[in-house]
C-alpha cells in the first residue's frame, strides 16, 4: 500500500479552535438535516486545504494493523445504526434488504465493505487510483438513491418471525435505556422515518460517525493499537469530504471524546430507545446474514 505524499510538510490546521463542540453539535442537529448530503461536485486532494497526507498514510496503516477489531466495531455500529430512522428510511426506500431478507442484507453490506476496502488500500489522493474512482462511483450511487427516496413509498414491517419475542426484547431494551436516556435531548426531526429532506448532510455525517466512533470511544475494549488512531480519524475526515460532507458537518474534523459521547447519549441512545419492529427485524436480519457468512466462509 502506497500513498502519494505531495507535500509532507502540510499540517492540518486546528479548525476546532474556531468552533466549539457545542456549536458544532447545534449545527449538526439543527442545520445539517435540511441540507442535501452531496453537492455533486468532485473533490480532489488539492481542494482539501486541511488535508495532511502523512496522517492519511498513518490512518491506512492503522487500519491494516487493526482491521479485525475495526471490522467488529463497524458491524456493531451498523446494528446500532439501524435505529436512526432517517438513515433506515433511506435504506428501505432504496432496496437491497428485501424488507428483512438475510441474504440480500448480507450481500448489500459485503458490497459496501468491498467499496471501502479500496479506500483503505489504495492512494485516494491520486485521481487515477481505484480508491478515488470508487468514491466517485459511490457518490453517483448516492445521487440515484436520493432520486429513489423521493419517489418510492416507505413500507414498514408490521409482522415478522418471532414477533412476540422481538416485542418483548424491545420492551426490555426500553426499560434499560430509561435509566440512562433523556428522550428530550433528541429533536423529533431526527427520530422520524419522514424527515423534511431525505439523504441529508445529517444522514451522511451520522453514517461517517459509525465508521470511526466506536474505535475512538472504546479503543481498549476493541484491543486496538492506538498508534495511528489520530490518522484513522483524519482519514475518515478526508473520506467524508470526498463523499460530499461539508466541513462544518464533518464530525471527524471536530471529533473528541466529549463530542462523540454527546452524540451517543443525545442522539444514539434515544434513537435506540425509540426503535420499533422494523428496526428490530432489520437488525436481526443482518445478524442472521452475517452469521451465515461466518459459518460457511
Amino acid at each position: 500500500m502506497a500513498v502519494t505524499v505531495s507535500n509532507p510538510e502540510i499540517e492540518k490546521p486546528n479548525i476546532q479552535k474556531t468552533v466549539s463542540p457545542e456549536e458544532f453539535y447545534e449545527c449538526l442537529i439543527h442545520e445539517a438535516p435540511y441540507i442535501p448530503g452531496d453537492d455533486g461536485q468532485p473533490c480532489d486532494a488539492s481542494q482539501i486545504e486541511w488535508l495532511n497526507p502523512t496522517l492519511v498514510r498513518e490512518g491506512q496503516d492503522f487500519f491494516q494493523r487493526n482491521w479485525f477489531s475495526l471490522f467488529l466495531a463497524a458491524n456493531g455500529a451498523l446494528i446500532y445504526g439501524f435505529s436512526f430512522k432517517t438513515l433506515t428510511s433511506v435504506l428501505l426506500r432504496t432496496g437491497g434488504f428485501g424488507l428483512g431478507d438475510s441474504f440480500k442484507s448480507m450481500v448489500r453490506h459485503i458490497e459496501t465493505g468491498l467499496h471501502i476496502s479500496k479506500w483503505y488500500e489504495t492512494d485516494i489522493l491520486d485521481t487515477s487510483s481505484a480508491g478515488f474512482k470508487d468514491i466517485q462511483l459511490v457518490r453517483r450511487m448516492h445521487t440515484r438513491a436520493l432520486a429513489c427516496c423521493q419517489t418510492t413509498p416507505l413500507n414498514l414491517i408490521t409482522d415478522a418471525p418471532n414477533k412476540p419475542e422481538k416485542l418483548a426484547l424491545m420492551e426490555a431494551i426500553r426499560k434499560d435505556l430509561d435509566l440512562c436516556t433523556d428522550m428530550t435531548t433528541a429533536p423529533k426531526h431526527v427520530l422520524t422515518y419522514h424527515p423534511d429532506l431525505y439523504f441529508s448532510q445529517f444522514d451522511m455525517a451520522m453514517t461517517q460517525f459509525g465508521f470511526f466512533s466506536v474505535a475512538l470511544l472504546f479503543p481498549e475494549s476493541l484491543g486496538l493499537d492506538k498508534k495511528g488512531l489520530e490518522g484513522f480519524i483524519h482519514l475518515w475526515a478526508v473520506f467524508g469530504r470526498k463523499l460530499g460532507i461539508e466541513d462544518r458537518f464533518n464530525i471527524a474534523l471536530y471529533s473528541n471524546q466529549d463530542l462523540n459521547l454527546k452524540i451517543l447519549f443525545n442522539l444514539g441512545l434515544p434513537s435506540l430507545r425509540d426503535m420499533d419492529l422494523t428496526i428490530m427485524h432489520l437488525q436481526q436480519t443482518y445478524i442472521d446474514g452475517m452469521s451465515s457468512l461466518m459459518l460457511y466462509s
